[in-house]
């Protein structure tokens, strides 16, 4: 309640008077020192920031290490696709010393594991760095700045992206593997290549999905979740326990895939990067169990044969998830777009009639299931068919659009309102007392009333405004009786000689 106090009070607030300055009492000397302490300040943050990566790059790198075999490539890498995706998000950081400290920290991570000569390890450092490079490349020109996970080919052109870095991997490795040992050159290739293609097509999307998911998260509000919801939401959960059990216990050439069911079970329920978090999951599994033994997919740990295929086979399970949940992303965002253009007013973009009771409704619900208070306002523009009839239809659309972004920008996120009809308004606000519900709308009054709309010609529309407030604490069930009740308020408003805010209770 006190945030929403703080809020409402600060948009009331004048703003503070600045401070006399003299024109021309700086030096140039002086007016170059902001500039000279920005560019100190972005040079310690660029610094930072490599650091950053640079030990993010060595945990990846360890990890990587930790799962390989004797004389062998790691069972799943994730260093490389992890740096991929920081790169294309931060392009600042793809700068000569962002790709010298990662190398530096393979490196390293060769060092401290496997006791890698150094001449060795800095030829298959490159070649992984080699792999980041043509990802980077293939991105920019098949993205350009950024992936939207909502566009329904956003994964098979990932696809390209991952097939470019793991072809440059698969070349260079397999090369410097028929030159080392006595691998043959398409065996060694091969082997880079599923590496590489498995973990870019799996942690690419992860890497790259996070921001949008986690700025949305926090719009969505993701700890408000039922426990009708959260039952639902383990389902596939289960599922995907259950049918990883059956693998193992099963065994045989054909329990990888048992989990596919699941895995798109998953891509219908959950969003994109929730899914995408699935799918690295059960890749990480599937390599490890393989590993391990637990999976009959590898004839011994130096069965490359065998490996290759596995990783492959398991970048074909992910693939599928994968398209569904973009796909599903991406009709959800048709309908939410279709339901936008049903629902709004194409004038001043508010809600409809329609709209506004649908979301005023839904609103409602939460407040009254939580026992919440709640307050309705109707607002009605003074002697509007005057305008008309004066200005003309093209002035009195001005007036409204100008009305309707005065009232939008008096409220909070998170309050409904809307247009029901020629110039009356409506909006509900969510958990005001009584006098916070008025002086919200006394504000907006007060604006438009100092809000001149120009025309042509002519003296500028004087808007004004009367507004009905109704309150009610809990909140009820029934949204037409507190519209009743504003609307009440705001014939009083009207017969008191407009350009007023009335407010009252609903009773119970």
């Amino acid at each position: 309640m006190t945030r929403w106090r703080n809020t409402w009070a600060a948009a009331g607030e004048p703003a503070p008077p600045m401070a006399p300055e003299c024109e021309g009492s700086r030096t140039a000397e002086s007016a170059r020192l902001p500039d000279r302490g920005n560019r100190e300040s972005d040079g310690r943050r660029h610094c930072r920031s490599t650091v950053s990566i640079a030990g993010l790059a060595l945990l990846l790198a360890l990890l990587g290490i930790a799962s390989r075999s004797p004389n062998a490539l790691a069972s799943f890498w994730p260093a490389n696709a992890v740096i991929l995706g920081i790169f294309v998000l931060h392009p600042r950081l793809a700068r000569p010393l962002g790709w010298v400290s990662v190398l530096v920290a393979f490196m390293m991570a060769d060092f401290l594991i496997a006791q890698t000569p150094a001449a060795s390890s800095f030829i298959l450092n490159t070649i992984n760095l080699a792999g980041i490079a043509a990802g980077y490349l293939a991105f920019r020109s098949i993205f350009g700045a950024h992936i939207d996970f909502d566009q329904p080919f956003s994964i098979p052109r990932l696809c390209l992206v991952a097939l470019a870095a793991a072809a440059a991997q698969g070349l260079l490795g397999g090369a410097f593997a028929a030159a080392t040992s006595q691998q043959p050159p398409l065996t060694g290739a091969l082997d880079w290549f599923s590496e590489g293609f498995l973990s870019y097509i799996t942690l690419l999307p992860v890497v790259l999905g996070a921001p949008a998911f986690w700025r949305g998260e926090r719009r969505g509000h993701w700890w408000r979740l039922s426990l009708r919801r959260a039952a639902r939401a383990w389902q596939p959960m289960a599922l995907l326990g259950a049918s990883l059990a059956a693998s193992l216990l099963i065994g045989g050439g054909g329990a990888i895939a048992f989990p596919v069911l699941a895995l798109s079970y998953c891509a219908l329920r959950y969003r994109f990067f929730v899914t995408a978090v699935v799918v690295v999951l059960f890749t990480v599994w599937a390599t490890q169990a393989a590993a391990l033994g637990l999976l009959p997919m590898l004839a011994s740990p130096m069965d490359v044969q065998g490996l290759v295929s596995l990783r492959l086979a398991t970048a074909s399970i992910a693939l599928a998830p994968l398209i569904i949940a973009s796909v599903m992303a991406a009709h959800a965002r048709a309908l939410a777009q279709w339901r936008f253009m049903a629902d709004s007013d194409s004038l001043t973009a508010t809600l409809n009639p329609r709209g506004f009771r649908r979301e005023a409704q839904s609103l409602l619900r939460r407040l009254h299931a939580d026992r919440q208070p709640v307050a309705a306002l109707m607002m009605d523009l003074d002697f509007f068919k005057q305008i008309n009839d004066t200005y003309g239809h093209s002035a009195g659309d001005s007036a409204l659009v100008a009305a309707s972004n005065l009232l939008r920008r008096g409220l909070r996120k998170g309050d409904v309102c809307g247009r029901l009809g020629g110039e009356e308004f409506g909006v509900l606000l969510a958990q005001p007392s009584i006098e916070q519900a008025r002086v919200a709308a006394e504000r907006i009054r007060a604006s438009i009333e100092a809000r001149a709309i120009p025309t042509p010609g002519a003296e500028p529309i004087q808007l004004t405004a009367s507004i009905g407030v109704s309150f009610a604490d809990p909140a009820p069930a029934d949204l037409s009786s507190l519209l009743r009740s504003a609307d009440q308020a705001l014939y009083r408003a009207k017969r008191g000689g407009r350009n007023r805010v009335c407010a009252q209770r609903v009773e119970p």
